[in-house]
């Protein structure tokens, strides 16, 4: 697994661009996270362009459950925007973004294309 996480600025918003690539663990993706998280923090910026378009996911519906739940847990906050750019594993993508609708967590959203996820974070 091979990742990124750089500092974008785009139409003057500072933006976190997390971009991944190989085969992605749950243990690995929470480590990211964390990573990205950090440096959220570090450098006061809410918003993060999860970038996972050549990543396969090595884990189970309930891995992808988990990741939302457990957002949290993981520094994230109501304040943070997070967009998902996904190609790959759509049924697990998919089934995150409901996880996340259905738990009423409308700040994490799901992209198949990178501008729609670019364009949903200047909006927030």
């Amino acid at each position: 697994m091979n990742y990124t996480i750089i500092i974008e600025v785009i139409s003057s918003c500072r933006i976190i661009h997390t971009s991944l690539n190989g085969k992605m663990f749950e243990l690995l993706r929470d480590n990211i996270a964390f990573e990205t998280v950090n440096t959220m923090r570090r450098e006061n910026i809410s918003k993060v362009l999860w970038d996972v378009r050549e990543t396969e996911l090595e884990h189970s519906l309930i891995g992808s459950h988990q990741a939302i739940v457990n957002l949290e847990a993981l520094g994230v906050r109501r304040t943070d925007s997070i967009a998902v750019v996904y190609k790959n594993n759509s049924e697990q993508h998919e089934y995150a973004s409901v996880v996340a609708s259905n738990r009423g967590i409308t700040n994490v959203r799901y992209f198949n294309d990178l501008q729609s996820g670019i364009d949903w974070l200047l909006s927030r």
